[in-house]
């Protein structure tokens, strides 16, 4: 993989990130136990928080995991879309110099 794909899947891990975290990620009430007001952003891991009216905390360690966890989603479609680029290209054509999708 080249460096220039890396980083982009980096860039796209850490936005895609950013973006999860607008969805709420709170968990339903049981029997046991419910508070009142949390509120939880985030996905995969819900790394954004609120309890009861106090301000957003950040759990930094999440946060990384779900960076990790979305780039390594991001590189696995990159190879894909790279390995059926090769597949599908015409014979004698060198796909990796030309950036066009040929089915």
């Amino acid at each position: 993989m080249k460096m220039k794909s890396l980083i982009l899947a980096v860039i796209s891990g850490v936005v895609i990130t950013l973006l999860t975290g607008l969805l709420n990620h709170s968990p339903t009430c049981t029997r046991v136990i419910c508070i009142v007001g949390e509120v939880y952003n985030g996905y995969p891991l819900a790394w954004v928080e609120m309890l009861a009216g106090a301000s957003w905390f950040v759990r930094p360690l999440r946060l990384a995991a779900d960076i990790v966890a979305w780039t390594i989603g991001v590189v696995v479609i990159m190879f894909g879309v790279s390995k059926a680029r090769n597949k599908y290209a015409p014979s004698g054509h060198d796909s990796s110099s030309n950036t066009d999708f040929h089915v």
